[in-house]
């Protein structure tokens, strides 16, 4: 929170967006581009230690792509998702979390009544 605070106090941010570009003269601008989001992502992933192959595959839309992933899994529902996404079909948050939801599909509540496994997809 220290760094946080200190970030904010130093670039006037009072309201609004906490993560934004400067310019080469110093000077807060009013957002990042996604191009600077992804080579960030990148550079956190490099510092982590990730394989350079997972580095490459990094994007600035990874973010959202996780977030909605995250809410998937802590029961939040498809409109839930679209809102916090900002996504205007529900086509477009459904393929992100398309494994997720599949996992508490139908067809994985009827194996889990019937007792088979749900990786197996066979009757015991």
């Amino acid at each position: 929170m220290a760094y946080l605070e200190a970030w904010l106090a130093a670039a006037g941010i009072t309201t609004g967006l906490v993560c934004r570009a400067l310019t080469k003269g110093g000077r807060v601008r009013a957002r990042l581009s996604a191009d600077a989001v992804a080579r960030l992502f990148k550079q956190m992933a490099q510092a982590a230690g990730l394989a350079p192959a997972m580095v490459q595959g990094i994007a600035g839309h990874s973010a959202r792509v996780g977030a909605a992933q995250d809410m998937a899994v802590h029961g939040i529902d498809l409109a839930g998702i679209m809102q916090a996404g900002r996504w205007k079909t529900p086509q477009m948050a459904g393929r992100y979390i398309e494994r997720i939801t599949a996992r508490r599909g139908a067809t994985a509540q009827l194996a889990a009544r019937q007792q088979r496994l749900a990786t197996s997809g066979v009757s015991e």
